[in-house]
Parts: C-alpha cells; sequence; structure tokens
C-alpha cells in the first residue's frame, strides 16, 4: 500500500522526533520517560496541512543536519533510522542493555569507546542516566572497595569491644558475632 503525502509527511515528522528522543536520551538529557515517550503520543496526520508542511519543512531544512551531526560525532554508522530503531526498543523496555558488540552490529561502533579504555566485553547501558557502560573488571573492583569498605567500619565496631570483659560481652552476643563473621560472609581471606 503506497503511503499518501500527509502520511509520508507526519511519518516523516514522526521519525525526526523519535530519533531525536533517542539522541537526547543517549545523552542524558531526558529526566522521564514520559518526557522520552511524549513525540510518540502525537497523532501526526492529524495535525492541520499547514503545521505538516511547516514540520516537514523544519525537519529537511534543519532537523536532519543537526540529528546527522549527532550521529557523525558520536557514532561510525548511526543513521536516523537506526535511532528510530534504537527509540523503539528503548520504549518497549525502558532501557537498554546490551553487549557492546550487539549493539555495534544492530546500531553502531561508538566513537572514542576504546580510545577511553573500555573493552569489547562492556555492557551498553541506556537509561535516563544517558549512555553508560559496565564492564565485569568494573564491577568487581567496586564490589571489593564495598567490601573493604565493610571490613574497615566492622573492624572499627569491633574495636569498642576489645576493651569490655566477657560478662559485657555475653550481653550483646549476637551483634559481637554478626561483626566476627562479616569478613567470612564477604569471602575474603586475609594473610
Amino acid at each position: 500500500m503506497k503511503t499518501k503525502g500527509r502520511d509520508k509527511e507526519a511519518l516523516i515528522i514522526r521519525n525526526a522526533n523519535l530519533a531525536c528522543a533517542a539522541g537526547r536520551l543517549l545523552l542524558g538529557e531526558i529526566s522521564t520517560w514520559q518526557e522520552f515517550l511524549e513525540p510518540d503520543t502525537v497523532d501526526y496526520s492529524s495535525l492541520p496541512r499547514k503545521q505538516l508542511k511547516s514540520g516537514k519543512f523544519d525537519v529537511q531544512k534543519s532537523l536532519k543536519y543537526r540529528i546527522k551531526d549527532f550521529c557523525k560525532s558520536n557514532f561510525s554508522s548511526m543513521t536516523l533510522e537506526k535511532l528510530v530503531s534504537l527509540y523503539e526498543e528503548l520504549k518497549a523496555h525502558r532501557k537498554l542493555e546490551i553487549p557492546y558488540t550487539e549493539f555495534r552490529d544492530k546500531y553502531s561502533s561508538i566513537k572514542r569507546f576504546y580510545e577511553q579504555g573500555y573493552p569489547e566485553h562492556s555492557t551498553v547501558c541506556v537509561s535516563l542516566w544517558g549512555l553508560q557502560y559496565r564492564f565485569p573488571e568494573h564491577d568487581f573492583s567496586n564490589d571489593m572497595i564495598i567490601a573493604i569498605e565493610q571490613l574497615i567500619k566492622g573492624d572499627k565496631e569491633l574495636d569498642e569491644y576489645r576493651e569490655k570483659q566477657h560478662c559485657q560481652l555475653s550481653k550483646e552476643k549476637k551483634n559481637l558475632a554478626e561483626l566476627i563473621q562479616a569478613p567470612d560472609s564477604l569471602s575474603v581471606k586475609w594473610t
């Protein structure tokens, strides 16, 4: 079925607006999912003819080039159509966590990805926080930092018990046991 002029203009405007929303989300410029979804709630084909023509003109004269510049600045092969596809995937799940290699194959490689030190096995995460990356080494190092901080805190709390008599300690046996067992539960062995 062939698209009518009115529907074609509406589709051009809709796709440009969806691509812009996807780009703004990647940049962390959108603060609510409602704001992100707003361009998809407009019935563009029912807009007055004058508004459709004006919208199409704006897309062709300005917005299309701003989208191209955004893609060229941040990606190797991203297009308006791929941004619309990314929008649809984000719309369905309200987030995206995908291996970088899959993101690269589906949408585009990301400029300066390797230069910024991210390994190829990273996970691309897109949310209201913008475009971010996760990788196991980073997650593991963060877990270690948290574990060490918990050990230091627990050791300081144990200092309070060191000078108490046994009869005083027996009244706080449960708290003391939790502090003593904490290093074992973190699976950290110190030598």
